[in-house]
């Protein structure tokens, strides 16, 4: 029985790093879009028509990652798409499970139901350490475009914006720079913003009691909301600094560098291995 599970793990490995290299050649330049309900389509209805606009082609699907968890493995793991716009609410668990299943990038739409989108938002954004979802605000799906706009024009490099507490944080942030160096993943250390090209991501580091976000307008950003300590009144100054931009979780350096990495694989596929075996050994870890 051990050797059967053994060799069933063995053979999905190799299915998805098939899938992961065919449809890079075949694919074409597009987004798939997945909501959980019909009943979202006060959100989606914008979405569709302003990915257009965009130039961004999109596959549309209504999937619900509780009622048809199968179904929904099926539609990410056949789909050609270079990047994944998933909207949902209430506990909005359909775009953290999609980037469990992918090493494709996922953009994550929190819906407004109850307590403002409170509770929607923290499930697509408190991701674990090596799976993320780039969040938007609640609704936000002018965010969720522009960004897949700018994702599909090509990236190829990442620039860290270096403005942090290094007592707090300078062990997580020295982590990160080890992530990207594993990956060797091509990245630039700044002080500052100054000049940015479409062609870059921008991991922007931001003070949750200070600061505000950037938006993926003019190149790709992604904010990592930081905190020292935290308590629950902090998540209303998220529901309110996410309404711009794309975000990680709470104090996640790994995140916002994995999903860079994602971002530059969706362009040319040369990380697919790496990501591909972070996700094996992530598999085989109990840590959050």
């Amino acid at each position: 029985m051990a050797k059967n599970k053994k060799n069933a793990g063995i053979a999905l490995e190799y299915a998805l790093k098939f899938v992961c290299f065919y449809n890079f050649f075949v694919m074409a330049e597009k987004a798939l879009v997945i909501f959980g309900s019909e009943s979202d389509s006060f959100i989606f209805e914008k979405l569709l028509p302003a990915l257009k606009e965009k130039n961004v082609p999109a596959e549309f699907e209504i999937c619900s990652a509780h009622k048809n968890p199968k179904q929904l493995e099926k539609i990410v793991f056949s789909s050609k798409a270079k990047i994944i716009i998933a909207g949902a609410g209430l506990s909005a668990a359909l775009p953290g499970v999609i980037a469990s299943q992918t090493i494709k990038p996922v953009i994550g739409l929190p819906i407004e139901s109850n307590y403002s989108g409170l509770d929607a938002l923290l499930s697509v954004h408190q991701m674990p350490a090596g799976i993320p979802v780039l969040g938007s605000g609640v609704n936000s799906w002018e965010s969720a475009a522009s960004a897949a706009g700018i994702a599909l024009n090509g990236l190829e490099k990442i620039k860290i914006v270096k403005k942090f507490d290094e007592n707090a944080f300078g062990q997580k942030f020295a982590k990160m720079l080890e992530l990207l160096q594993s990956f060797d993943a091509p990245f630039e250390i700044t002080e500052n913003f100054g000049t940015m090209k479409k062609s870059e991501i921008v991991i922007n580091f931001v003070d949750l009691d200070s600061e505000q976000g950037i938006d993926s307008k003019n190149f790709f950003a992604i904010n990592t909301p930081l905190l020292e300590k935290s308590s629950c009144l902090d998540a209303q100054k998220l529901l309110a600094k996410t309404k711009i931009g794309l975000w990680v979780g709470l104090n996640r350096f790994e995140n916002s560098a994995l999903a860079a990495i994602e971002l530059l694989n969706a362009s040319n596929n040369i990380f697919s291995e790496k990501l591909l075996s972070c996700r094996k050994i992530l598999a085989q870890k109990k840590s959050k």
